[in-house]
């Protein structure tokens, strides 16, 4: 990928077949985590072949499998980092927003009970009904009922409401979202004018053409049991392979989940070889080479800027620690960064970060040295990179910061000492739905064979990285909004149209200063010009020959003036415009 570091070096390699073998033992907890998991399992969902869906406002909902896919999936990321109980290697650090790390309660200072706080926990989502309710259900499995008998730390009264919030004793967790048609965030990959060129231009490629060629067999198959269905089942399906996912979309939820209209009959045989085709088709179009970072940079945006915020609060902390007297700043941030997105969301990051060109990642996707297993980073992109397939409903993908142990306990001198973020490090891992197992993707960071075996002391794991070698990598990965808009020619979120007007209030600026700088010039001008006449003992205006003396000067000022009030008047109408779109 153009602009984008190497992928994993042989010393890298060679540390990675070591890691695998011969884990190192952690000397880290985690501080935080950000990440972002896909919806559960839904209705039915048409979409068109850039991705977009066509549904109404807020699409299909999620079915009761999705919801109970998303709860699991927010327990075992509770087991993995914040019950004591089973987060060995993991566990998330107590921290609270001022910095103590006193009391055994996660998140709230001395409120034994509490598990949910707004300090330091952030839920975000697109605003569509199917990943609202995953968020939802997530967050439920992740912050599940509180202990009524010991809300407060005493015995209560199940009938006393002012002993607890909930009847249940649920924890209330707010979801955060954008307007849709702003989102610049989650979904961009329906925002892209430039990458729905690219997938129109391999639609028409050879390639694309091969894999009609390849699939017709079992399209006709398909097509010939829909047109002959004699039972109230037949639909009006497209088995064009530019609508193929639609097709294995409608077998998909009414033969696993009952749910949508009656599909005909066919064998698991053509069943596997649909959904085998669906996953490649939809898998083909993330590959790196037609995102680049245009789908995942925004989201990897906001991943810098988080890290870059909790490597601060860090260090502000642990530099109280050492000196009380000093002023304390910016040592609040959010230990857990939780992003309900969709499963382009997840491969747009992936593919950002060049992983589907990465022979290590690709490795470690498919099971490890010697397995073909399944793969989302089976993008095409590589041979032998193992069998295409979609993240499971409810999968997570998690970027995890570690921080030294011992670090948490506000001593002096323990720990990190809060002077260099080369002993912070980042490890991503990934989990296939909520029965699966956590696994670490490797980064491909380049760093020194030291760092690299530094970053693997601090995780546990070959493939982490350095905080400052991973912001290095992101730093050809992300996009910023301005970015962003420009890369993917877009002109339809506001944010996007906002910077098209500074940036012409911008020019109007410049030319204003041009014109008012030749302004204050012609009035130099006409000062001397006036006191040259004066001292000349009061010339005759027509100079002897009918002409006034001196007059450039002063018609030249006339026309800069005029010149200035249009300047100011077209600067004012754009700071209009703006405030308007804002």
């Amino acid at each position: 990928m153009p602009g984008r570091s190497a992928v994993t070096t042989w010393p890298a390699m060679a540390l990675l077949l070591v890691g695998c073998c011969f884990l190192q033992p952690v000397v880290a907890e985690v501080a935080s985590v950000f990440s972002i998991h896909r919806h559960g399992t839904r209705m039915l969902l048409p979409k068109n072949a850039y991705l977009d869906d066509a549904n109404a406002f807020g699409g299909p909902q999620l079915l009761p499998e999705g919801q109970r896919e998303c709860y699991e999936a927010g327990s075992a990321y509770r087991a993995r980092y914040i019950d004591v109980s089973s987060c060995d290697g993991t566990c998330l650090m107590r921290w609270h927003p001022g910095g103590s790390t006193n009391g055994d309660a996660y998140g709230v200072i001395n409120e034994a009970g509490v598990g949910f706080n707004g300090f330091n926990t952030y839920v975000r989502s697109s605003e569509l009904a199917r990943t609202v309710e995953s968020a939802l259900s997530f967050a439920a499995g992740l912050f599940p009922p509180l202990d009524l008998r010991n809300v407060s730390g005493i015995e209560v009264n199940p009938g006393n409401s002012s002993d607890y919030f909930l009847p249940n004793g649920a924890q209330v967790v707010p979801v955060y979202t954008t307007v849709d048609d702003e989102d610049a965030i989650i979904r961009t990959y329906i925002k892209c004018p430039k990458y729905n060129q690219v997938l129109q231009s391999w639609y028409a490629s050879a390639e694309f053409q091969a894999m009609e060629a390849e699939s017709a067999q079992l399209r006709d198959r398909v097509n010939a049991a829909i047109q002959g269905c004699d039972n109230g089942c037949r639909q009006n399906l497209d088995t064009s392979l530019l609508n193929w996912y639609n097709v294995w979309d409608a077998f998909n939820t009414r033969r696993n989940f009952g749910s949508g209209p009656e599909v005909p009959v066919i064998s698991d045989e053509d069943y596997q070889e649909m959904t085998r085709l669906a996953y490649l088709l939809e898998v083909s179009k993330m590959r790196s080479s037609f995102t680049s970072t245009r789908l995942g940079g925004p989201l990897l945006n906001e991943l810098a800027f988080h890290l870059r915020r909790v490597s601060d609060a860090l260090s502000a902390s642990q530099h109280q620690a050492a000196s009380p007297g000093a002023q304390r700043a910016g040592s609040s941030f959010m230990q857990l960064h939780i992003v309900s997105a969709h499963y382009n969301t997840l491969l747009g990051v992936l593919t950002a970060l060049g992983l589907d060109e990465s022979q290590a990642a690709i490795t470690a996707a498919k099971g490890g040295a010697g397995q073909n297993g399944p793969s989302w980073l089976a993008t095409g992109a590589r041979l032998n990179a193992g069998t295409p397939k979609l993240p499971n409903p409810a999968a997570v993908l998690a970027f995890e910061l570690h921080v030294p142990k011992g670090w948490g306990d506000g001593s002096p001198g323990v720990g990190w000492n809060g002077s260099t973020t080369n002993d912070l490090a980042v490890r991503l891992v990934q989990q296939d739905g909520p029965e699966a197992q956590y696994v670490t993707l490797p980064l491909p960071c380049v760093d020194s064979a030291e760092n690299e075996a530094r970053a693997a002391e601090l995780t546990g794991d070959a493939g982490s990285c350095l905080l400052p070698s991973f912001l290095q990598l992101l730093g050809t990965s992300l996009l910023s909004p301005l970015e962003w808009c420009g890369a993917c020619s877009n002109q339809g979120v506001s944010a996007c149209r906002l910077a098209q007007l500074r940036g012409e209030l911008l020019v109007q600026e410049q030319r204003y200063e041009a014109v008012n700088q030749q302004l204050q010039d012609a009035r130099e001008l006409l000062r001397t010009s006036g006191s040259a006449n004066a001292g000349a003992g009061g010339a005759s205006p027509d100079g002897g020959n009918g002409e006034m003396v001196g007059t450039d000067a002063p018609t030249s000022a006339v026309s800069l003036v005029s010149s200035t009030h249009f300047v100011v008047a077209a600067a004012g109408a754009a700071i209009i415009l703006s405030m308007i779109l804002i």
